[in-house]
């Protein structure tokens, strides 16, 4: 399944300039294929919350581990 799903980092890349591209009507929504879409169901609910959350929580901790003080910006 990963291999039908994966993606190269050009495909990646430009994925992230379109999601700047988008502005603010895209806020609170997913990109994906270069066009906007709703959350997954999962994302919403209560349990979906509490995933963000911890990934955020842990991503902020990596980042600072390599480059203190980037998350205060």
């Amino acid at each position: 399944m990963k291999l039908l799903l994966a993606r190269g980092m050009e495909v990646g890349s430009r994925g992230l300039v379109y999601a700047m591209q988008f502005g603010p009507q895209s806020h609170g929504k997913w990109v994906y294929d270069n066009t906007i879409h709703a959350p997954g169901k999962f994302v919403t609910t209560p349990e979906g919350q509490k995933v963000e959350k911890r990934l955020w929580n842990e991503l902020v901790e990596a980042l600072e581990k390599i480059s203190p003080g980037v998350t205060q910006n």
